[in-house]
């Protein structure tokens, strides 16, 4: 029995914590912090009560691992801040889609979607949760809304200046589901085409789909893209999306490029946890003290063999 636990240098405060919480919907992606991992249940079971004062806490059988998980926020940003102050040592924020039927153990009893959270007894009182909807986007009705409609009704076999016209006219009428739809589209019928994964990555983070946003970058990154700003945005949005074996390769290109602080490398040892490859990930440390001669590294080899059982 093994419990993996996921560092990323968390630290705030319980009230902070549960600012802006929404009463998740059931299928719905949200922001968690994952604070450990283990292959049985019982092995979560004293985090759970380290962390259970804090707002939304759960153990949730997800694949083969059981995971230990904190809140729900809307979009990355509201995560972050809610997250800056808080009293937590181990984290790694992720995408997390809300299942009922995967929750084995939680801290609340209720969730209430106009009252918010409604938390267990024993933690009413050291849990203050206010629900706060995704930031809404201001639509302007301009000349171009009255002809968005017609433009992308109108699109049939893709051509690509037809699309771009489409999506440039409703993404300037405020028309964001719409441009979404005409991004996905273009990306089905040309799934090669940079430019309309960067498109489609745009509109989704602005139409609150993280999960799709990231997949884009995964794509362009799987695809032989490895410019600065697709190899960044993997090493961050990869994590979100539990592929953390994706991050690493993008943590790979970018260590080769630059000098890598603690901090990134204790974020590379998080990721090799999190992907249940410590074996791997001892041999990666090895192989970099090897080069760089920094003790942290070796230290790293180290913990992450013992955890593999070496």
């Amino acid at each position: 029995m093994r419990l993996h636990w996921i560092f990323a240098g968390v630290v705030c405060n319980v009230s902070m914590a549960g600012a802006a919480q929404v009463a998740p919907s059931e299928g719905k992606d949200y922001y968690s912090l994952q604070i450990a991992s283990a292959q049985e249940a019982h092995a979560l079971d004293k985090p759970f009560r380290e962390y259970r004062s804090l707002p939304l806490v759960r153990i949730e059988k997800r694949g083969a691992l059981y995971v230990l998980r904190v809140g729900f926020w809307p979009d990355l940003s509201t995560a972050r801040t809610a997250l800056a102050q808080a009293a937590i040592k181990n984290g790694m924020l992720r995408v997390a889609t809300y299942r009922p039927p995967a929750i084995i153990r939680k801290n609340w009893e209720s969730l209430d979607s106009s009252n918010g959270p409604a938390i267990t007894p024993a933690d009413e009182s050291r849990i203050k949760s206010q629900p706060m909807a995704p930031p809404a986007v201001e639509i302007r009705r301009t000349p171009q809304a009255l002809t968005a409609r017609p433009v992308v009704e109108s699109l049939r076999a893709f051509d690509s200046q037809d699309y771009v016209l489409a999506f440039d006219t409703l993404v300037g009428a405020g028309d964001l589901q719409r441009a979404f739809e005409v991004a996905q589209k273009a990306v089905q019928s040309v799934p090669q085409d940079r430019a309309w994964r960067l498109r489609l990555a745009k509109i989704s983070q602005w139409t609150q789909r993280p999960e799709v946003m990231a997949g884009q970058w995964l794509a362009l990154f799987q695809q032989g893209d490895h410019s600065p700003d697709t190899v960044a945005a993997v090493i961050e949005f990869a994590p979100l999306a539990d592929r953390p074996l994706v991050a690493l390769q993008a943590w790979a290109i970018y260590a080769q490029q630059k000098s890598l602080s603690d901090a990134q490398w204790r974020d590379i040892s998080a990721l090799y946890e999190s992907a249940a490859e410590p074996a791997l990930g001892s041999v990666y440390f090895a192989e970099q003290f090897k080069k760089k001669q920094h003790p942290l590294l070796l230290e790293y080899a180290a913990r992450l063999a013992e955890n593999a059982g070496d």
